[in-house]
């Protein structure tokens, strides 16, 4: 299974910070930024993903994110 979402994070330090609360979630799954993108996309890969964990998670870090369709 993999999701894609739409945040605003805009440099490689936050996005380190989110993929590290995001690991104590998920810890088999594969997450990474692509920054480059317009829509600063969140992809995660892995069995169990909960959106609704995920974008929480996103935005108690102070971001916004919503999943892409």
């Amino acid at each position: 299974m993999v999701e894609i979402f739409k945040t605003d994070v805009c440099n490689t330090q936050e996005a380190a910070d989110v993929v590290t609360a995001l690991k104590h979630l998920l810890p088999l799954h594969k997450i990474n930024f692509d920054l480059q993108d317009c829509d600063k996309v969140l992809r995660i890969e892995g069995v169990g993903i909960i959106n609704h964990v995920i974008i929480e998670t996103v935005i108690g870090k102070g971001f916004q994110c919503k999943l892409l369709n």
